[in-house]
Order: C-alpha cells, then structure tokens, then sequence
C-alpha cells in the first residue's frame, strides 16, 4: 500500500514566488507518495484526534482550488482561514501559503493555538516550526533514521519536515489502523483511554467515528455490572475505583457524597422539600420534563454530591445531554469529569492518598467544601468513609 503525504510544493510557473492567489494548476497543494527527502524531523500529536483533523484539513487544502503556492504571500491562506476558525475547507476567497503556513495553519486547526504557531503575524517557517510545536507539549518528536529513512513508522497526522527545506503531513499510512470493535472502545472508555469525553461530547465522538452510543453504553453497563438500586453503593465503588485505583481515595470521596446525599443521584437538599412542596422523586421529574426551569438557580442541592451552586448545576444540566437528571452514571461521569478538570489537585490526591483520613478531608474541604467543616464533621464523615472501606474493599 502506498504511503501517502499531502504538502504546499510550488506556483503555477514551478517557482516559489510570485505565483497567482489560488491553485492554478490543481497541482499547487496536492497529495503524493511519501519521498525520502531526506527528513530530518518527524513530529507525532500525543492525542490521536488532533492528528485526525490535522491530516483532515490538510486533505481538505488539496481539495480547495481557492488555496494556492506562494511564499510572497504565504499568510494569506492564514489571513482567509481565520475567518471560518481555520477550516480550510470553506476559504472561498483566492488565497496562496507556503509548505510550513500550510502545515500551521493545519495544527490550528486541530486545536493549536494560533499565538503558538506565528510571531508577528507571520506563520512558523521550517526552520523553527519544531520548536514552536514542541513547545505546546502537544506532540512528541522523533529525529532518529527509523522514522526518517523509511515510512514504516509513520502514522496519519504526522508531520515531517527537512529544516530549512520544507514539511509535509502524512495523510495515509501502512499502518492505519483497523477499526476497534465496539466492545474495544467500551473498555477504552472504562480506563479512561482514548480520548471519547463523557456525556454529550461522548456520543457526538462515537457518532463521527461510526459507532453506536447506545450500544457501547449497553456494554459499558454490562461490563461494569449495572445491578438493582440496593447494590448502588458497590456499583459506586467499583465505577470509581476503575477511575481513581486508590482504595483510601474511593472511600473518602464516597463517605463523602454518603453525607451528603446518602449515595442517591436522585436526592434533593432536605431542607427544601416543605418550602417547594417537593421531594426527591418530583423534583427530579419535574427538571426533566422542564416544569421546574430554575434548576439552574433554585439554589437546591441536587444529586450525589449535592452539587448547588448555579454554576455547578449549570454544568450538571448540560453534561446530562439526553438522560434523566438523576441519572446515576451521568451522575458519576460528570463527577468525574469535574474531578480531572475543574478539581483535578483533588483528583490527584484521591489518586495517592495514604490513608481515608486524608482522603475524606480534601474531598470536604476542597471538593465538597459546606459551611460546616469543623473537626466534629471531619471525623464523622471519615467515619462513614471508613466504614465503606470495610465493607466493599
């Protein structure tokens, strides 16, 4: 199978300036079999779907006519593609770059900010393109002869550049990979693995790489065990520990939503039931069938981690996508989510926490973080992280 690359190589007049705005020859920005140029860098994304967009908008350069080959004017594929947020696809205005503008303007596209690819308005040229993409921490590099001299290495989305020569993005591979089964991308997505995100992000990421999100949720669940309400508890434990593998930190954060929520995605804050004429249950129907429209702002805490602020439950509202609010996975999904993003010192101290003291005590008072956090609450609530420890480790 031939490997492919796709690359800005030269104007209409075979030379590299002065040539007309635009693809004149169809030839300008094109695809071809990879070359041994020499190389002498060869740039790799750590997150696979970066690269995935990376070889995407490089396909979809050679594809648009309005894009052509000039060094005089090589920002200006920049100057157009700004305007529909990089994507070369829709530039509708004739416009030219160079080998390195090109390849730039590709990594915005996948996600590269583009402060970190120009100086002064000009595009990363090939002399210092590797250092700028390294310093992202976005990628790794490789300038060893295994990955230069040959192409069994390379992988879709790769980079290669010969330093002050020109660069290219490989757009097919020897080693594309086969498509993971369904069951393969559940147990990726149990570990944490493979970058699928949860909630609506999630299906959306399934969707585009041809899977079904209920089929893999219906494996997921039956891998994870999804049994009757009174196992909730131990369904908690084991989610969590898949996430944290800590059992110190697993008990401290459970004997912390146990306080608050008594483990009960459905549990609305005590103290409201009377004032609003509701209860667990009806408060819960009533967000989703939008009768109650200020979830948001009632200033109710909700769920298993009571999560209260508007801010929070703004967040716990969006991620829910299309299931129930009370959902309990949801529910865990977006604890997590909140744990290695917004909360992630939290997260990495559950992780490497070396006892449930600790443990219950940061996820008090850094996650949970009530106005009572006196030393009398401190104990209890270790108390019952203490107790789920003994009982499910």
């Amino acid at each position: 199978m031939s490997v492919l690359v796709g690359h800005a190589s030269i104007d209409e007049n075979k030379n590299i300036k002065g040539g007309q705005a635009g693809d004149q020859t169809g030839k300008e920005v094109c695809i071809r079999e990879w070359w041994n140029k020499p190389w002498n860098v060869m740039v790799r994304f750590k997150d696979p779907k970066m690269a995935e967009k990376v070889a995407q908008c490089m396909e979809n350069a050679a594809k648009n006519n309005n894009i052509g080959y000039s060094q005089s004017t090589r920002n200006s594929l920049l100057n157009e593609a700004r305007k529909h947020n990089y994507d070369v696809s829709k530039v509708n205005v004739p416009c030219n770059c160079d080998c390195s503008s090109l390849v730039s303007v590709a990594c915005m596209y996948a996600g590269i900010p583009e402060s970190s690819l120009t100086l002064n308005g000009n595009c990363a040229h090939t002399r210092n393109l590797r250092a700028m993409l390294s310093a992202t921490g976005k990628v790794d590099i490789y300038t060893t002869i295994p990955y230069l001299a040959n192409s069994s290495r390379l992988k879709r989305g790769d980079i290669l550049i010969k330093e002050g020569s020109h660069t290219c993005i490989v757009i097919k591979t020897e080693n594309d990979v086969v498509k993971k089964t369904a069951e393969e991308v559940a147990k990726e997505i149990i570990q944490g693995k493979g970058g699928w995100g949860n909630g609506t992000e999630r299906r959306i990421n399934l969707i585009d790489a041809g899977y079904d999100p209920n089929e893999v949720q219906n494996i997921i669940n039956s891998m994870l065990k999804v049994v009757k309400t009174e196992d909730t508890a131990k369904y908690i434990w084991d989610y969590l520990m898949i996430k944290i593998g800590n059992p110190f930190g697993v008990a401290g954060l459970m004997g912390n939503l146990k306080a608050e929520s008594n483990l009960n995605p459905k549990n609305m804050q005590n103290s409201y039931e009377k004032k609003l004429g509701l209860n667990d249950e009806t408060y819960t129907v009533a967000v989703d069938n939008m009768v109650n429209r200020n979830f948001i702002s009632d200033g109710v805490g909700y769920g298993l981690a009571q999560w209260t602020s508007s801010g929070r439950k703004k967040a716990l509202y969006e991620y829910r996508g299309n299931k129930s609010i009370g959902d309990l996975v949801m529910q865990l999904d977006f604890l997590y989510y909140e744990l290695t993003h917004s909360y992630k010192t939290v997260y990495h101290a559950l992780k490497s926490a070396r006892s449930i003291k600790d443990a219950s005590d940061i996820v008090l008072t850094k996650y949970e973080r009530p106005k009572d956090q006196s030393d009398a609450v401190k104990t209890y609530r270790a108390k019952l992280s203490l107790e789920i420890y003994q009982k499910y480790n």
